[in-house]
């Protein structure tokens, strides 16, 4: 809550993974594909939710927001009508380093 707006990636050098990724919590929250909605009691892996909804899963909280929302598991949602300036996307590939995950 204290840099007060978005910061290029990689800001903070000490805060990325053994893999190299950056910005995993704060900066902007990040959607993603799933719609939001209660998780069933079951066991799973990777869950996708509804298929269909009025709000989509955002994940890792943004500058704006407090240090205990700021973690890549922490899980919001928004319409996708709704544009503000601490919501993004992370755009990624796997470089000649990357992992084959077909």
């Amino acid at each position: 809550m204290n840099v007060g707006d978005t910061t290029p990636v990689a800001t903070y050098p000490k805060g990325a993974t053994p893999e190299g990724v950056h910005d995993l919590a704060g900066n902007t929250w990040e959607w993603c594909s799933d719609w939001y909605g209660p998780y069933s009691g079951d066991e799973q892996v990777d869950p996708g939710g509804p298929t269909d909804g009025p709000a989509r899963v955002l994940r890792g909280g943004s500058f704006n927001y407090r240090p205990r929302d700021l973690r890549a598991a922490d899980r919001y949602y928004s319409s996708p009508a709704y544009r503000v300036g601490y919501n993004g996307f992370r755009v990624a590939w796997a470089g000649s380093g990357g992992l084959d995950r077909t």
